[in-house]
């Protein structure tokens, strides 16, 4: 179990009606530093799953966050985990908030 404070940022979600699923790019922060990503969400069979890869290699996130192998597939799960619980802020390309809001408009306006 990874157990490090890190913060995820998704700026895309490319859907692709054919699978049910996704292309996304992000970013986490850890320890000061950013890592980006990029990865595909999936929805339809066996229930929703993330897959990603960071931008740099296992060597290099060995490196600069000083982890062991097994504490960089730690930290891959525990970020995939995440994305799928939700646990991330959504920003567009030029780095707004997205406002959830927007998209879960109320079914009965009237009231």
């Amino acid at each position: 179990m990874f157990s490090r404070e890190f913060e995820i940022v998704v700026f895309a979600l490319d859907e692709d009606q054919g699978v049910g699923g996704g292309y996304l790019r992000g970013e986490v922060s850890i320890d000061g530093m950013t890592i980006p990503f990029t990865g595909v969400a999936f929805g339809r069979f066996g229930g929703h799953n993330i897959s990603i890869e960071f931008g740099q290699s296992k060597a290099e996130l060995k490196r600069i966050l000083g982890l062991e192998d097994q504490d960089i597939e730690d930290f891959t799960t525990a970020v995939q985990v995440r994305i799928v619980q939700g646990e991330i802020e959504l920003q567009n390309k030029e780095g707004h908030k997205h406002d959830r809001e927007s998209q879960n408009p109320d079914a009965n306006p009237s009231k």
